[in-house]
């Protein structure tokens, strides 16, 4: 699908000398019906299948909203790499070499969110703490399926924040080198990220 919207992108930029900069904000909405129905069909499938075992289980409610909320994570994954792999192989001249970035880095993120929910959802360290905290030190008998879904609940928390910070990001970067990508036909977008993540820029403290 990311391929395909890139194309089609590429196509109107380069095709005709009708685009201009404030063509941006609609080819970036043009990717919201994508982004949408993937998001949906990701969500909807993980929980058709797995959601059934929240079912044998105590506290149904709370078991059901633990794994809607991970489900609904997961696919905010989807739109995550949807948009970085859009603005990768629109803003990107050379294709073969923009494709190998790409995959480099999507395995890259995947096998960080892969570890991220071993620690998080098999290990289950938010969980194990609240249990250390409530049943060590206060003395409290708490539910057994409590340290599941505050696993879940962090799970969820910290990589929807991560998700969207790429969405955004990529966003910020594709809106800043528009001008440049009309001009040059290229703007290395993986990279500009990667920078920004490592040299973020300081907010200037106002005087007065």
């Amino acid at each position: 699908v990311g391929v395909l919207y890139a194309v089609m992108i590429r196509r109107y930029l380069f095709g005709s000398q009708r685009a201009e900069v404030e063509d941006f904000p609609w080819l970036a909405a043009s990717l919201v019906p994508a982004v949408v129905l993937l998001v949906i069909v990701t969500a909807t499938s993980t929980l058709v299948s797995g959601l059934y075992e929240g079912f044998s289980a105590p506290a149904l409610l709370w078991t059901v909203t633990g794994s809607i909320l991970v489900a609904i994570t997961d696919a905010l994954g989807v739109a995550a790499a949807l948009t970085i792999a859009v603005a990768a192989l629109c803003f990107d001249r050379n294709w073969m070499r923009a494709l190998w970035d790409l995959a480099i880095r999507l395995f890259c993120f995947r096998l960080m969110v892969y570890v991220t929910a071993l620690v998080m959802l098999e290990i289950g360290i938010v969980g194990s703490i609240l249990s250390e905290i409530f049943e060590g030190i206060l003395g409290l008998k708490i539910p057994e399926w409590l340290p599941e879904l505050a696993d879940q609940i962090g799970y969820a928390a910290l990589l929807t924040v991560v998700y969207l910070a790429v969405i955004g990001g990529t966003w910020t970067v594709c809106r800043n080198g528009f001008a440049e990508l009309l001009q040059t036909g290229h703007v290395r977008i993986l990279d500009t990220l990667v920078n920004m993540t490592k040299n973020p820029k300081k907010k200037k403290k106002r005087v007065g």
